[in-house]
């Protein structure tokens, strides 16, 4: 394969990317919380600790956590059923 080859891979694996998380920022606004949604895209988008996401929450870093947990559950599950369909 030729430089130029993996030059288009690359933009085109980045644009899927893009269309990917659009997506579920989409969802994301579409079915959670306010206060959930802004707790995932902390941890996923931000990358910050679950104990920095609880201390500004004013949350233990468990149910942090959980809140993560359930809310990436929730994105995947109506994700693949929208691609299902």
């Amino acid at each position: 394969m030729t430089a130029q080859n993996l030059r288009i891979l690359t933009i085109h694996q980045e644009k899927k990317l893009q269309i990917y998380i659009c997506r579920v920022e989409i969802l994301a606004a579409k079915t959670l919380s306010e206060r959930d949604r802004m707790i995932l895209f902390r941890r996923d988008r931000d990358e910050w600790s679950f104990e920095d996401i609880a201390k500004q929450y004013d949350i233990t870093p468990a149910n942090a956590r959980l809140i993560v947990a359930r809310a990436r559950k929730t994105i995947r599950n109506i994700y693949r059923n929208n691609d299902n369909q």
